[in-house]
């Protein structure tokens, strides 16, 4: 075990967004891959990629008024790096490194990997998060320092900053999802993000944010390909109907996702469609 890190249950447990064993995995896991990107960047095997999607806005943005998310996703930064190439070379860094009570791996689940975590800290059976290297971005990625949390000071030296994608592009992505499908993941960043424009540190560009949704539900039906990358059609992709996309979803249950909610917002419902009645707080 890692001597500079000094974590016990106890921290585990006042990290956690829920009591039982859902919250208890969603720490282990938050603090897991706090600690395996630290490793990541002390390395370098990282420089080359921007963190992205749910997980970056929690750790980046939003803190611990960010839900927690299991998946660890990347971009590569250069459309010169081939994918493939740099997933192997993330993967084997990955795999039996041990840093604090962790004990990191990669396993397989229909060809797409998965990190694999073991731990003595309350965990009864091994933990995944799934690893996603997509192709590069397309805006300048941005270099951001971490949104500080209590158990932070428990991990033995500072977080690095890292490359992570523009929130506009991660913004547009989750709009181009929720045009086909429902994912309440994607609902509630996008609340948070327009509730909370002010803590992402400049003025958000919504002008942009609608210029690539346009675009990222095109290429969504229609796919995009270069010299090194391939974006894929999208499952049942849908043309962009802005009304189909604001329309107010069902009700559904969230008890399975509410555990990874901030406690505060753990029993509310949020919705799309322009937060129901508060229009100006979340329009896109």
């Amino acid at each position: 075990m890692d001597p500079d890190v000094r974590l016990t249950l106890g921290h585990v447990v006042r990290h956690a967004p829920s009591k039982g064993g859902q919250g208890l995995e969603a720490a282990l896991i938050d603090i897991a891959q706090d600690l395996l990107l630290m490793d990541l960047s002390a390395s370098g095997v990282i420089e080359e990629l921007a963190f992205n999607g749910g997980t970056a806005l929690r750790k980046l943005f939003a803190g611990t008024e960010g839900r927690f998310s299991t998946d660890l996703d990347f971009s590569v930064r250069s459309a010169e790096w081939e994918l493939g190439a740099v997933v192997d070379l993330l993967v084997e860094a990955i795999v039996d490194t041990r840093r604090g009570p962790f004990r990191y791996g990669v396993s397989r689940r229909r060809g797409k990997p998965y990190v694999t975590i073991e731990s003595d800290l309350g965990a009864v059976e091994t933990l995944t998060c799934k690893l996603d290297v997509n192709p590069p971005p397309w805006l300048p990625t941005e270099r951001r320092s971490w949104v500080p949390m209590p158990v932070h000071d428990h991990y033995g030296g500072p977080l690095p900053e890292l490359h992570v994608v523009r929130i506009e592009e991660n913004i547009a992505e989750k709009i181009a999802r929720l045009n086909r499908a429902t994912p309440a993941r994607d609902v509630y960043d996008l609340v948070w993000i327009m509730r909370n424009r002010r803590k992402l540190g400049r003025d958000l560009d919504l002008g942009l944010v609608r210029r690539l949704a346009v675009m990222k539900v095109w290429v969504d039906m229609n796919g995009l390909e270069t010299a090194m990358h391939r974006w894929k059609i999208a499952h049942e992709p849908r043309p962009l109907d802005v009304a189909y996309w604001l329309r107010v979803r069902k009700r559904t249950s969230t008890t399975r996702a509410s555990a990874c909610l901030p406690p505060r917002l753990r029993h509310s419902t949020i919705l799309p469609g322009r937060c129901r009645r508060n229009t100006n707080s979340c329009a896109i």
